[in-house]
């Protein structure tokens, strides 16, 4: 329950109970004795502490009303102020208070999900609007190719079968990249991202991370030795390919990505590096929002979910992602991943 709400009841509470105070009762004199002599003068009453408000809380009454509102509040602190009994107009004041506090809960938990769905719904407007034309492109390419190679009028070389072959092939790589990084993306927006982390070598994801770059475009230095990593090897392996992607597309023609790993700073720290033009670091922060695209103009730059995918993932395991400038020149792209052996 928020605690405005909260505040609320404690000081409506606070007051009722000091204003039912009881009033001061006066000791009864103990009867006179039956012998004749006189009884010896009572003794004064002892003054009456003075009545305070320190260290009130919520009552059992009030507990009570708040779990016909609320369900179970086992877990709230129960004391009484001056042990004072509840009038029937208190019992009444602390049933209002306890309806409207419902109330106004049930309206802030209908606004939040509200925002929610709000938020939700223009991620997936955003979503259509933004991988719309990067679905055409390799859809085209593969209507092209299949229309092509089943007309019967034209007789294709072995070549040209090859290469509108590789064509299908290169497009349904495309489709299944783009429809892997929508269906990320929109696990990341409503939560649904769950890390199952165990011990992990650095190395073997790795490589498996690779495996879709192209031939000798990714320089490895990742000893063997570096001691294991507690994190989902599914979630970083997903994490370093598109950290690996983004490098390929911003390295020039002749250099390789470079991927590094070192044991650092009670962790090891996983380095993607490109050689390229690089992004100034008052963009850094918004290259990781969803279709974000610092470079329109690149031919098969994407949807622009790359990275809000690893910075979705990375948040998922508990791992950090620190954009720094290359030396010479480019983006360096660091996790740092924890030790198995720390958990």
């Amino acid at each position: 329950m928020p605690r405005s709400i909260i505040y609320v009841v404690l000081a409506s509470t606070l007051v009722l109970g000091c204003s039912r105070k009881r009033a001061p009762t006066t000791p009864v004199p103990p009867p006179a004795p039956v012998a004749q002599e006189a009884p010896p003068p009572p003794a004064p009453p002892p003054p009456a502490a003075p009545e305070t408000t320190e260290n009130l809380s919520v009552s059992d009454e009030l507990v009570k009303q708040c779990k016909l509102q609320f369900g179970n509040l086992e877990t709230a602190p129960r004391f009484h102020f001056n042990r004072a009994e509840l009038l029937p107009e208190d019992r009444s004041v602390l049933e209002r208070l306890a309806a409207a506090a419902a109330r106004a809960y049930e309206t802030q938990h209908l606004v939040r999900l509200t925002d929610r769905l709000t938020e939700a719904d223009r991620v997936r407007s955003a979503l259509l609007a933004s991988v719309g034309h990067d679905l055409r492109t390799p859809l085209a390419g593969l209507k092209a190719a299949v229309s092509g190679l089943r007309q019967d009028d034209i007789d294709w070389s072995p070549q040209e079968r090859a290469d509108l072959l590789a064509t299908i092939e290169e497009s349904t790589d495309r489709l299944t990249a783009l429809i892997a990084d929508v269906l990320d993306a929109t696990r990341i927006q409503v939560g649904a991202v769950t890390a199952r982390p165990e011990p992990v070598a650095v190395d073997e994801v790795a490589a498996l991370a690779v495996l879709d770059a192209p031939v000798g475009a990714v320089a490895m230095n990742i000893p063997d030795d570096l001691p294991l990593v507690h994190v989902d090897p599914g979630l970083l392996e997903r994490v370093v390919a598109n950290l690996v992607d983004n490098a390929v597309k911003h390295t020039p023609t002749g250099r390789k990505v470079d991927m590094t790993a070192r044991a650092a700073n009670e962790g090891v720290e996983l380095a993607v590096v490109d050689h390229g033009t690089g992004v100034p670091p008052e963009l850094w922060d918004a290259m990781f929002e969803p279709f974000q695209r610092l470079d329109d103009h690149s031919v098969g730059a994407g949807a622009g979910l790359g990275l809000a995918i690893v910075r979705g993932f990375s948040r998922a395991m508990g791992v950090s992602v620190t954009p720094s400038q290359t030396p010479g020149g480019g983006l360096t792209m660091t996790l740092q991943l924890p030790l198995a052996a720390a958990r």
